[in-house]
Order: C-alpha cells, then sequence, then structure tokens
C-alpha cells in the first residue's frame, strides 16, 4: 500500500512556448509473507516444489521533469528521481531527452539516463524454495565422463540478504519517417549497460562449483577419480559483475481504406539484439550470450487488422528467433 501526489503545468514562457514543469512523490510499504504447508516444507511430500519467504521494506520518492522548447522545432526534457529504500539507502538517477523535428515527416530522438533496481523481496528474503530442474553435471562430466546428458536434479533456492542493487546506464537515438500520409516507419538504436545484475542460475552453480563452495552436494564415487553424484544443488540469487546490450527496433505502420469493407491497418514491430555480453565476476573474460537461450538474435510483432462501423478483427503473430540449445550447441 501507498500513496502518491503530483502536480504540473506550465511555469514560464519561451520565445518558442511554454516551459512545462511536473513534480510529484511517491510513499510505498511493500511486505511479502509466503508460507508452505508443513508436510510441504519438511520435503515429504514427493514431487511438489515449495515457496517460503518473509520481508518488508518502505520506499519514498520525489521526481520531477520539465520540457523545455529550445526552438519551434526542438524540445529539452530533462528528468530526475530520488529514492530511499529503508534497507538500501537513497540513489538519485537523471534523464535528459531531446526531440527535434527538421520537417513535418521526420522526426529525430535521443535520450540518456541512469537507472536502479533495489533487489525484490523475493531475492533478498525467500526461504527455503525447493524445485527439481535439468542441468548437466559438468564437473563429473569433465573429471570421469559421467553426467553429462541433462538430468533432473533437486535445487534448494533461497534469498540472499547481501545482494547489491543493480545501476543501469542507457542512452537510445531513433527517428520516426512518414514518408506517405498513412505510412509510417521508425527506427531506434538502444544501449543498456547493468552493473551488479542480480541472478539465480543453477547451472551456473554446478558450472562453477569450485568457487562456490557448498554450492553442489555429492553423494559417494562410484569409480576412481569420480566427485561422486549430484544430491542437491544449493543455489541462491547472486550478483553478476555486469552485463551490456545493444540492439535496434523497427516500427513499421501502414493503413487503408477500401470502399465498403472498412479501414484495414498492418503493423510490424521487429527487434534485433546486436549484442549480449555478461561478465560473471571482475576481472573475468566476457561471456557471449548472443543467440542463445533466453537472449535471440531477433523478435518481432505482426499485427493485420480490419474495422468497419462498430466491428473489428485482428491476426498477430509472435515471433522468436531460433537460439542454441544450452545443453547442446548443435542443436
Amino acid at each position: 500500500y501507498g500513496a502518491d501526489a503530483k502536480v504540473s503545468g506550465d511555469v514560464a514562457e519561451l520565445p518558442a512556448g511554454p516551459v512545462a514543469l511536473a513534480v510529484g512523490g511517491e510513499w510505498r510499504h511493500e511486505e511479502l509473507k509466503d508460507e508452505p504447508d508443513n508436510l510441504s516444507a519438511q520435503g515429504l511430500v514427493v514431487g511438489v516444489a515449495t515457496t517460503s519467504a518473509d520481508g518488508d521494506r518502505d520506499v519514498s520518492a520525489l521526481f520531477t521533469e520539465v520540457n523545455i522548447p529550445l526552438m519551434e522545432n526542438m524540445e529539452l526534457q530533462v528528468a530526475g528521481r530520488y529514492e530511499d529504500y529503508s534497507d538500501f539507502g537513497s540513489t538519485t538517477n537523471p534523464k535528459v531527452a531531446l526531440r527535434y523535428q527538421p520537417a513535418d515527416q521526420l522526426v529525430l530522438r535521443a535520450s540518456w539516463g541512469t537507472g536502479f533496481r533495489a533487489p525484490s523481496l523475493a531475492e533478498l528474503y525467500l526461504g527455503d524454495s525447493s524445485s527439481f530442474d535439468f542441468l548437466v553435471d559438468t564437473t563429473r562430466c569433465n573429471a570421469v565422463g559421467l553426467g553429462c546428458a541433462p538430468d533432473q536434479y533437486f535445487i534448494l533456492t533461497s534469498g540472499n540478504d547481501d545482494l547489491d542493487p543493480e545501476d543501469s546506464t542507457s542512452y537510445y537515438i531513433g527517428a520516426v519517417l512518414e514518408p506517405l500520409r498513412d505510412l509510417t516507419i521508425g527506427l531506434d538504436y538502444w544501449n543498456y549497460k547493468v552493473d551488479d545484475v542480480i541472478d539465480q542460475d543453477a547451472q551456473f552453480v554446478v558450472d562453477n562449483e569450485g568457487q562456490i563452495p557448498g554450492g553442489v552436494e555429492r553423494g559417494a564415487p562410484t569409480v576412481p577419480g569420480d566427485p561422486g553424484p549430484i544430491v542437491q544443488v544449493n543455489d541462491s540469487f547472486f550478483n553478476i559483475a555486469e552485463q551490456q546490450t545493444d540492439g535496434i527496433d523497427l516500427d513499421i505502420r501502414y493503413q487503408w481504406q477500401v470502399a465498403g469493407v472498412g479501414r484495414f491497418s498492418i503493423r510490424e514491430l521487429a527487434s534485433r539484439m546486436l549484442s549480449f555480453d555478461r561478465q560473471a565476476t571482475p576481472g573475468a573474460a566476457n561471456e557471449d550470450l548472443l543467440g542463445t537461450y533466453r537472449y535471440p538474435k531477433w523478435r518481432s510483432v505482426t499485427t493485420l487488422a480490419w474495422a468497419k462501423s462498430d466491428y473489428a478483427a485482428s491476426v498477430i503473430a509472435n515471433y522468436i528467433d531460433d537460439y542454441e540449445d544450452r545443453f547442446n550447441p548443435d542443436l
């Protein structure tokens, strides 16, 4: 629960137009409580995963935004947000954006800003949560050639109250072109860099067993040199050093009228990820994840719509590009 308030309006007049200002504030209380039944919590119900969590926080924020007309066809936006967390202290994040319209059919735009995300209550205060995931036992596979195929293992996940918040820097530059009356084309380049990314990945724990004491529990060896089969993986949320990604967004919209039939429109939203690099720990080599699971190169949404009088219909197609299987790079 919480409360917020804001006020906005014109505060000054410049030769190119009025200066608009918005100022606001917010306060909220967040609380999370998740209690499984006793039998499930003790692991006495076969094949059932459980979660538990208990935590709360208070957040206060102040924000402002001002739009300044530099010229008749150019507008500057400056914004900022201050937040204070009862469990993470305070942060201030600015944003600067510029919009320029050199012609009626063309708009150029650009922005730069920083961001902040505190760990969620679940990431901080999650109790023992059980699941059964398919993993590859890379340590055992490299040692004796066992466990190389994906198999299902018992995972025990918990929160981490030592997590750091995520900090980000982003910028984009783009244009909107209207070459025809009913045709609009938007093209944008974006770039995001995030420090201390919060993640949770049981496969990462298995792959880096030597660097995470207690992360993997094993049974008795079966052959000489065998570290033993995995009995349990103790996973937790953790901070990745940094990740950076950039890409291009394309937005094409076209509409036309057919006499007696109605108005048709088609829209294509496409995103091409150009890079996705992740550095697991400070000083470690960057890992290129572009084109792998969760990071496909292409995504698109195509919409064909029709409307006439009080009737409308549409067909939507979602597309996600193929990606490399994390367990079998040949797929």
